[in-house]
């Protein structure tokens, strides 16, 4: 009996010994660092996210946060402000995965200050002509914003001869939002036909 207990007692220490040294490294390992996740256009709704994850159990090997965008969106920027306030934009050095997935690692003892990270809709042409540059993107997510917006040269949306042939058509059942944005002159023809959105801002110089 006595031989039993003093077996069970070491044993019972090393758990909890284990159990606290699993604790500190978990909590200490993000302690340093804040994260803020930005969209652009905000109304989109939530772009994407991050991971953070350990490389291995000790305490001074390099971390690793994943930036992991959500359908329909990109990662813009990552950007990391030190104790000392000098940013470094991550992107630049982080690595590409599949679907614009950001993998980025430094030491965990070593990191403080503010991640911000930032994504955005993927956009794609539908000017009217090639000089047009008038793009189209779409938020796959409960706000379902489908977003015009213009970035230089002309301003004027591609003309369909069907409701159906919008490049947005495969979207249209989940589409609850519309923006136009400021700068595009004109809407195309049967560009916003049959959409059944709950909400919507038009530039006030397009013309439908």
């Amino acid at each position: 009996m006595t031989t039993e207990r003093a077996n069970r007692f070491p044993m019972s220490a090393w758990i909890a010994v284990l159990l606290i040294a699993m604790l500190f490294t978990t909590g200490t390992a993000w302690a340093g660092l804040t994260f803020t996740v930005v969209t652009e256009p905000a109304e989109a709704g939530e772009g994407g996210s991050y991971e953070m994850r350990k490389i291995s159990e000790d305490v001074y090997s390099d971390r690793q946060f994943i930036v992991i965008p959500e359908e329909g969106f990109t990662v813009k920027s990552v950007i990391w402000t030190d104790k000392d306030r000098i940013p470094e934009t991550l992107t630049e050095i982080g690595m590409v995965g599949e679907g614009g997935t950001i993998e980025l690692y430094y030491t965990a003892p070593n990191a403080s200050g503010e991640v911000v990270i930032t994504f955005e809709m993927k956009k794609k042409r539908c000017g009217k002509t090639s000089s047009d540059k008038v793009y189209w993107a779409f938020s796959n997510n409960e706000k379902g914003l489908l977003d015009i917006s213009y970035k230089s040269g002309g301003s004027e949306m591609a003309d369909y001869e069907r409701y159906e042939d919008t490049p947005w058509w495969q979207y249209h059942e989940t589409i609850k939002t519309l923006v136009v944005n400021e700068g595009v002159t004109t809407i195309g023809k049967n560009a916003f036909g049959r959409l059944r959105v709950s909400a919507r801002r038009l530039s006030k110089a397009a013309i439908v």
